[in-house]
């Protein structure tokens, strides 16, 4: 994700919190028909389907309530679900996709904040 200079320096009246996405997850929020970086098209299951409907309309709600003010985004951890514990619930064993299915999900939430704070999330998800 790119770094997101203020906007303005007015205070902000709306700071959005976003936690435990877990992309790389079969069982979390991902991108429709998502390409990994081998060129494999994935697509969603019902659940996954469900969580990028309500994703959609989250966006909607969240641009509503902004009303083209200024507004920040905190991203509180564990974005991505990453290859620990020995799971199975993960849709590509490359962490590259995880973090592409994230970029691609925060994209819209993110590129019209004027501030992105980041907590990177625990060890066993983030691989460092």
């Amino acid at each position: 994700m790119k770094k997101h200079p203020a906007k303005s320096p007015r205070r902000l009246r709306l700071l959005a919190v976003l936690s435990d996405l877990h992309c790389g997850s079969d069982v979390a929020i991902m991108p429709p028909d998502f390409q990994t970086h081998n060129g494999n098209i994935v697509g969603q299951n019902a659940l996954q389907s469900w969580l990028w409907e309500c994703w959609q309309h989250a966006h909607t709600w969240l641009a509503d309530l902004a009303a083209g003010d200024p507004y920040g985004v905190i991203l509180n951890g564990d974005l991505i679900e990453g290859i620990h514990h020995r799971t199975t619930e993960v849709w590509s064993a490359k962490m590259d996709d995880h973090v592409e299915s994230a970029r691609q999900i925060l994209a819209p939430v993110t590129d019209n904040a004027s501030r992105v704070f980041i907590v990177e999330g625990t060890e066993c998800h983030t691989g460092s």
